[in-house]
């Protein structure tokens, strides 16, 4: 399958949809090397927000947490990428490094555009039990 997506590719280098297929298919196989080579081998896509998140997923695979975080907070505003994804990858990254105010703050956020989400609550009482008052 792989072989048919990178020759798809081969021909059509500005499809940004078949492009992120290729990185899904590298990292959800844990071939997070090529992933993050493909990536940084295409630069027509680096600011696509998309591959920003497939990038910052892949780092954080391969215990690049700190690249991982400041990938993920770039991304919090995106209009292209789900907040509320965003958000639970940086809820674990700072509950890793015990910085539970950090993550209130992304919950927050996440809350503005999503007030509905039980799950947020949850998590945001989950780590007020950890921040001093």
């Amino acid at each position: 399958m792989i072989n048919k997506l990178l020759l798809n590719f081969k021909n059509n280098k500005n499809d940004i949809s078949l492009f992120l297929e290729i990185v899904k298919y590298y990292r959800f196989n844990n071939n997070f090397v090529e992933a993050e080579k493909i990536i940084n081998e295409n630069e027509q896509f680096k600011n696509d927000d998309r591959v920003k998140f497939e990038l910052a997923n892949i780092y954080f695979c391969i215990d690049k947490k700190d690249k991982a975080t400041e990938v993920f907070e770039s991304l919090i505003d995106s209009k292209v990428v789900n907040t509320v994804y965003v958000v639970f990858e940086l809820i674990k990254l700072y509950k890793q490094k015990q910085e539970y105010k950090k993550a209130i703050d992304v919950i927050d956020v996440a809350l503005k555009k999503e007030p509905e989400n039980k799950d947020l609550y949850l998590q945001k009482v989950i780590f007020q039990r950890f921040v001093p008052d």
